[in-house]
């Protein structure tokens, strides 16, 4: 079973079931109450777009995931970049950035995984907004300096929409 977090009334579709409390969804579940309504090890993927910055607290959310998930499940959470016009927008709780992701995986791991399995980052990238656009146009000597996108995205937080997060389930040791 793969399962989606949050897609509400735009679900993603492809075999994922969509897990939110509206009334369109598969399984209607408030995604801050835990447990989510899934055995352990019992979900194969998880995909979550622009949910994670409305929760009460990400690390709950987290710490779920690698519950229902089997192990080498993939995850890819997709979040408003940080510094992204669209992260200080209407009901968004906090913003869940790129170094959050690398302390939680690697620097104060011990800190916050303690069950039998965690979520081990594998990558993340951003993903360009129309500001990007922008930019190039009117700024087209400095853009030149910059060989993709990702390097201006990274020092120029408008032209960066969402980050996306690449993890897998991994046994926690």
């Amino acid at each position: 079973m793969k399962v989606e977090l949050g897609g509400g009334p735009f679900p993603k579709g492809d075999g994922f079931l969509n897990v939110d409390m509206d009334e369109s969804c598969d399984i209607q579940h408030d995604l801050d109450v835990f447990p989510y309504p899934f055995d352990d090890e019992s979900v194969e993927a998880v995909y979550s777009s622009h949910c994670l910055e409305h929760l009460n607290d990400p690390m709950p959310v987290l710490k779920e995931i690698a519950r229902i998930c089997k192990v080498g499940a993939p995850v890819e959470i997709r979040v408003p970049a940080m510094g992204s016009p669209v992260m200080w927008t209407f009901q968004h709780k906090h913003c869940f950035s790129a170094l959050m992701a690398v302390d939680v995986d690697g620097v104060f791991a011990d800190r916050h995984w303690h069950g039998p399995r965690r979520l081990k980052l594998i990558s993340y990238h951003l993903q360009p907004s129309w500001h990007i656009h922008e930019f190039k146009r009117d700024c087209p000597k400095v853009a030149d300096l910059f060989p993709d996108d990702q390097q201006i995205m990274k020092w120029i937080p408008a032209t960066a929409h969402e980050t996306v997060f690449h993890y897998e389930v991994q046994v926690n040791v």
